[in-house]
């Protein structure tokens, strides 16, 4: 399925409901990297060739490569947790485990 959205997408560079598909499928597949390379080329080709930015259904598509690669480095319960703790300026577990030792 890959290979003949590769080939649409090349045909249609300003298609970017075509692209946007492309980029979902590229993550879906772990190609986190491609689909963000994907995206950046066709902003570029829009800005360049039509003087306009991404429309929504394209800047949607970046977005969920993002929070993909961000909900897989970092696990969810971590990452809340240290937001929580900066927002309210209490230190957080690992400021905890840093007291001094009693000599």
């Amino acid at each position: 399925m890959l290979a003949p959205l590769r080939q649409a997408a090349a045909q249609h560079p300003l298609d970017e409901g075509l692209q946007a598909g492309l980029i979902e499928l590229l993550a879906a597949t772990g190609q986190q990297a491609e689909a963000l390379a994907v995206y950046r080329t066709v902003r570029a080709r829009l800005a360049d060739d039509l003087g306009v930015d991404p429309g929504p259904e394209l800047c949607a598509a970046q977005e969920s490569v993002l929070r993909r690669t961000v909900s897989r480095s970092v696990p969810s319960h971590r990452a809340d947790a240290a937001v929580s703790d900066n927002e309210t300026g209490t230190p957080g577990p690992a400021s905890q485990d840093r007291r001094p030792s009693s000599p």
